[in-house]
């Protein structure tokens, strides 16, 4: 009897086992829906949290966007302190913005502003590695490489950017990186000189020059969102018709201007 009954209960609970890893798995998509949700809601309480603090991005990082912003703020630091004679790295996100804002409308020219811009990019990679990249990945395998950049690119500019997600394009059958609301441009003023000069066309010709990858950014000034399409021919500033867009009402740059619906792109 006793054994009998022992098999009785371990039937019951290896089924009960069962059923329940058969239900996790048809229920999976709704817990998976359900967690982005609260992702979600805690992302968006998190930021009303920031504001209302008035605190600085970088108290938010985590201790690896730490060490990429810091990285990322030495190459900053070596590139303006010719302008500002400020040697330190920023120790803040605002601070960070501030002296790349001061470049872009310090610099004599806008070439010198772009060189400027994709020199910061360039300073974070040991030479030989942008070398190497171009000969060993980009050229012989130009899809794997915009996959694997756009990837990258996702998991290690959310500091910098704000969340992002990666998305293949039927079409073209590029790997698009799309940030929802682009802390850049946000911070940056917000301004379409620094946004498209210091952002836009150096890092397109930083991915195209220095690792021998195409890529189309197209900032979106409506919504502050942007698209980083891996693989797309980018656009001459000349065709883009963000150059023909009005900057925004709030820049500061444009205020400056005498003629107040002139673009401050050039």
């Amino acid at each position: 009897m006793k054994r009998s009954w022992r098999r009785h209960v371990h039937v019951s609970v290896v089924f009960a086992l069962f059923a329940s890893l058969v239900t996790c798995y048809f229920q999976l998509p709704l817990i998976t829906k359900r967690i982005h949700r609260v992702k979600v809601q805690m992302r968006v309480e998190s930021t009303k949290q920031n504001k209302q603090l008035d605190q600085d991005h970088y108290e938010g990082f985590s201790v690896f966007e730490k060490v990429l912003f810091q990285r990322f703020a030495n190459s900053v630091a070596r590139e303006v302190s010719l302008l500002d004679g400020t040697k330190d790295a920023p120790k803040s996100y605002r601070e960070l913005m501030d002296r790349i804002n001061f470049m872009v409308h310090s610099q004599p020219s806008i070439e010198l502003v772009q060189e400027s811009s994709r020199n910061m990019l360039v300073t974070l990679f040991p030479r030989w590695l942008l070398d190497q990249f171009k000969i060993m990945f980009a050229k012989p395998l130009p899809h794997f490489s915009n996959w694997m950049n756009a990837w990258v690119t996702h998991f290690t500019t959310t500091w910098l950017m704000g969340p992002s997600k990666v998305q293949v394009e039927k079409k073209t059958n590029a790997f698009v990186v799309v940030v929802e609301k682009c802390r850049f441009l946000e911070e940056s003023g917000p301004c379409l000189k620094t946004c498209i000069n210091a952002c836009k066309v150096p890092t397109q010709d930083f991915f195209q020059k220095d690792m021998g990858i195409m890529i189309n950014i197209s900032p979106n000034v409506t919504d502050y969102s942007c698209r980083f399409e891996f693989g797309v021919q980018p656009k001459q500033l000349s065709d883009d018709p963000l150059s023909l867009s009005p900057c925004f009402s709030d820049c500061v740059q444009k205020k400056g201007q005498r003629d107040f619906n002139t673009p401050c792109l050039f």
